[in-house]
């Protein structure tokens, strides 16, 4: 994929996937949704949320590695189904876990 398109397709991501920071759940959901949209359409890693910050390196999201990147994410994703379950439920679901783009209300 090109750069004008994958940069349409970052921007839409944002669009389709807002970050809620303020609200500590709902905030952690919104994240990982973004997180997972953006690592399932291939954004490089430079272009992804930098909202996430690492507790152990000081990184954000966006200037992490690839594997970093990945450890961060399922940190959080775990993070999501310990604390919050209903929320991790309307994202996740099947066998399969894959993700279901659902709106919330704030």
């Amino acid at each position: 994929m090109d750069n004008t398109k994958l940069l349409q397709l970052h921007e839409q991501i944002k669009k389709e996937t807002p970050l809620m920071v303020t609200v500590q759940k709902k905030g952690l959901f919104t994240m990982v949704r973004r997180m997972y949209a953006e690592m399932q359409h291939n954004i490089p890693i430079k272009w992804r949320t930098g909202i996430s910050k690492s507790v152990r390196n000081g990184k954000e999201a966006c200037e992490r590695l690839k594997d970093e990147w990945h450890e961060i994410y399922f940190e959080l994703k775990t993070q999501l189904l310990e604390t919050a379950p209903e929320l991790y439920q309307q994202l996740f679901t099947g066998d399969d876990q894959r993700l279901r783009y659902v709106a919330i209300k704030a």
